[in-house]
């Protein structure tokens, strides 16, 4: 038999080439090259904002929504990569690897920027505290500080910005892959997955997506960090860092502990919340009968009582996510003032280029250590919602063999 149209070009095979991601020409080619400057401070979006203070944008004067079907044609390339082996998880990071290198090299140049920053620092007040001084020295100075904030701040808003389209972009095609599988199976005989548990993997798990490039280079950069800061304080005050050391160490054992945690309270919430959603829909489909036999008591408890099981595990990842948090506040306060303890219990003075220059790395690694857990978290809830997906997506298809499918 033949398909009605609308599904057509869903059920086709995809080709073994890959499709464009963008379809340019010659003139929006010539249109859309920019200069470096427009490029570097976003000087593009003052006139969008300014014609949008007149009328409504339409999505055409979008530029990076002008073209159409990126969408179907970004998950054309992915549906392709994906069919080789079905390992979701292995083929978004190899489909987003390129864009993700881009990223993760921008935040090395915003590391490396910002951790030369104590140093400068240190340098500086080295030189305001010198009897002899050289104006041509004080004038480099000056001009690599500011150097150093303009790179910084311009790495900072790219690095966002591509974090937040590689998010999105992933998001989208996951999303859309979903629903094409929805087109090849039957809720009927797939009886272990509902409406609302589908609904969930596009509404909750897809979503996950978004900030995943951020969790990822924040967990690749941070050793980084760790190892320079540690290497430019035990320059400066010597063997008195260690103890800075032994207190990452025991926070790290500690937070290994409550991620754990987090994991098994993360699948039990996981497990309720589809539960109490496909409770939910079986009372929609069903609301007559319910409401003929008057048993709208019965079923509010039923979802009174998975609603509540949902609550209690929100509360348990809560409580544990609060308690990892809060040892990551305190962290660099007690490495602060314990490594300083130790260095003036050792017999060594304090000054004032070496003071501020341990807080200033301090404050650099404070960051880090306060997304570090966040961003694990998050990550190992991806990956749970990622093989949620997997499994849906390995679910068999109808019978294809016996449907013909017609190009229009």
């Amino acid at each position: 038999m033949n398909l009605v149209p609308q599904l057509n070009l869903e059920l086709q095979p995809f080709n073994n080439q890959q499709v464009p991601l963008l379809l340019h020409s010659e003139k929006d080619n010539i249109e859309e090259q920019r200069s470096f400057f427009t490029v570097l401070f976003f000087l593009d979006i003052y006139s969008l904002m300014k014609h949008s203070k007149k009328q409504s944008l339409e999505s055409d004067q979008i530029k990076d929504l002008r073209y159409q079907k990126r969408s179907l044609k970004l998950h054309e390339q992915f549906s392709n990569h994906l069919q080789k082996d079905g390992k979701l998880i292995k083929q978004l990071l190899v489909f987003f690897l390129y864009p993700l290198l881009k990223v993760i090299a921008i935040l090395l140049q915003l590391t490396l920027g910002q951790l030369c920053m104590p140093w400068l620092i240190k340098t500086v007040i080295d030189y305001i505290q010198s009897k002899h001084r050289n104006e041509n020295e004080a004038i480099y100075l000056i001009l690599s500080v500011l150097f150093l904030r303009i790179i910084n701040i311009f790495t900072q808003a790219h690095s966002r910005r591509m974090i937040l389209c590689i998010g999105y972009d992933a998001m989208s095609v996951v999303s859309m892959e979903i629903m094409r599988k929805c087109l090849k199976i039957s809720l009927f005989s797939a009886t272990e997955w509902s409406s609302g548990e589908i609904t969930n993997l596009i509404q909750v798990d897809a979503q996950k997506l978004i900030l995943i490039t951020s969790y990822i280079s924040s967990v690749l950069m941070i050793p980084l960090q760790l190892g320079i800061s540690l290497y430019l304080m035990y320059s400066m005050i010597g063997l008195s860092f260690l103890i800075g050391c032994t207190i990452i160490l025991i926070m790290i054992l500690f937070n290994i502990f409550t991620g754990k945690q987090i994991i098994n309270s993360q699948r039990t919430l996981l497990k309720d919340k589809d539960e109490r959603t496909k409770i939910a829909n079986e009372i929609f489909s069903q609301i007559k009968f319910i409401k003929i036999n008057a048993l709208e008591d019965h079923f509010l408890s039923k979802v009174s009582e998975a609603r509540g099981k949902e609550i209690n595990s929100i509360k348990n990842r809560l409580y544990y996510q609060a308690v990892n948090i809060f040892s990551v506040w305190l962290t660099p306060q007690l490495i602060l003032s314990m490594t300083f303890g130790l260095y003036v219990y050792l017999g060594h003075q304090l000054n004032p280029s070496t003071t501020f220059a341990i807080i200033s790395l301090f404050q650099i690694l404070q960051q880090p250590l306060l997304q570090l857990p966040i961003a694990i978290n998050s990550l190992i809830e991806a990956k749970l919602s990622l093989k949620r997906i997997s499994k849906f997506l390995n679910t068999k298809d109808l019978m294809t063999n016996c449907i013909q499918a017609q190009e229009l």
